[in-house]
């Protein structure tokens, strides 16, 4: 797309195009606009165009995108657009006002979060020396090239399956055999998307703080409430789960200072562990249990999830143990949901420890600290 040309185009004429392609215009633009400061200024003329069309369609198609416009000319086009007198256009510009308030503070975030990384091997340094720190500082960058490396294998893996799946359903498309390969290939492209939005999902998870606010819940209350969330995400799937006994003998009197989502989360990945690990095994067809206690001991609660599944190797155990994410034994994994329960464990001041044997099951224990002093 030549975009000096389209301009001149625009410019001399702005009725030179039907409408319908300047939304596509629009949306090729969207497509270049990785990063704002790198948009050509041939573009910005094109969407300033393009934003006094008189079809609303063509403004809302440019207020949409207005979140990767440059600060250089982001206000002008937000005032202009956001006193539109379409109510789509409006709204498109509000959110997208909303959506690059959210990416600042998103980057305002991660920017204190590289400086409080380096202010920590800073103090690294001055008490253990400078090679300690780059001992620390390499183990770090190891860890993090580890993590984007595993998360980067799989998506590319799965977006290979899914070209390849999209190449089958277009080809079969072109012979008239679409309705066919549309049931065929339907359901394997959808399964390949929600695998993508999991593994986000699980990333954005694991980067998420630990929250400062906690309130005294009933570990019961958590543990039912990961239990059925677990239940309804394989109903969901038609995954059946009936095959499975669970024996649940959480003491309603336990309690202790907890951020609740976060407790939950951990307990839902735990207890969803257990239903794959007697899911995945084919010995067993479908069939388990899943026994879930909890104890307090001195000043901590215990909580076990022990299941009957296919369980662990030694070296799956050790991996497991180092709680990498992005590593996993199991098909259609993302390799976050144990790190996640360990760090937000980690969090409470807890911990989470494993025991298991290849063919036979795993427990798992998190022990949470009663003295809210103990948390992060």
């Amino acid at each position: 797309m030549n975009l000096t040309a389209v301009c001149a185009q625009l410019q001399k004429n702005p009725d030179s195009l039907p409408w319908s392609e300047k939304v596509a215009l629009a949306a090729r633009i969207s497509a270049g606009m990785g990063r704002r400061d790198k948009l050509p200024a041939s573009a910005v003329l094109v969407l300033g165009i393009l934003a006094t069309d008189g079809k609303w369609e063509v403004r809302k198609a440019v207020a949409d995108l207005l979140h990767l416009v440059p600060d250089t000319h982001f206000h002008g086009l937000a005032g202009q657009l956001g006193a539109d007198d379409n109510h789509y256009v409006r709204t498109a510009t509000q959110k997208a006002l909303e959506r690059r308030s959210r990416s600042q503070v998103t980057n305002r975030r991660h920017g204190r979060g590289l400086k409080k990384v380096e202010s920590e091997i800073e103090r690294v340094a001055r008490t253990h020396g400078t090679e300690v720190a780059k001992v620390v500082r390499d183990q770090a960058v190891r860890l993090y090239e580890g993590l984007v490396g595993a998360s980067v294998h799989e998506m590319r893996a799965v977006l290979t399956a899914m070209r390849s799946n999209m190449d089958s359903l277009l080809t079969e498309a072109a012979k008239g055999n679409g309705e066919q390969a549309a049931a065929r290939l339907g359901p394997r492209l959808r399964n390949s998307l929600q695998f993508i939005e999991q593994l986000l999902a699980d990333m954005r998870l694991y980067s998420q703080v630990p929250a400062k606010v906690r309130h005294t819940e009933l570990l019961a209350g958590m543990v039912q409430e990961a239990l059925t969330m677990v239940q309804s995400e394989f109903s969901a799937t038609g995954c059946n789960t009936t095959g499975i006994e669970i024996c649940l003998t959480v003491p309603v009197e336990l309690a202790l200072p907890a951020f609740r989502a976060q407790v939950v989360l951990a307990c839902r990945n735990l207890i969803k562990n257990a239903h794959e690990a007697i899911l995945v095994d084919d010995e067993r067809h479908g069939r388990g249990s899943i026994q879930i206690g909890a104890a307090q001991n001195g000043t901590w609660l215990e909580l076990r999830v022990v299941d009957n599944g296919m369980g662990l190797s030694e070296q799956e155990l050790s991996d497991v143990r180092q709680f990498i994410p992005g590593k996993t034994s199991k098909p259609g994994g993302t390799g976050f949901g144990l790190p996640i329960a360990q760090r937000y464990v980690s969090f409470h001041g807890g911990t989470v420890e494993i025991e298991s044997v290849d063919g036979k099951g795993t427990t798992v224990l998190v022990r949470l600290p009663l003295d809210p002093n103990l948390a992060v």
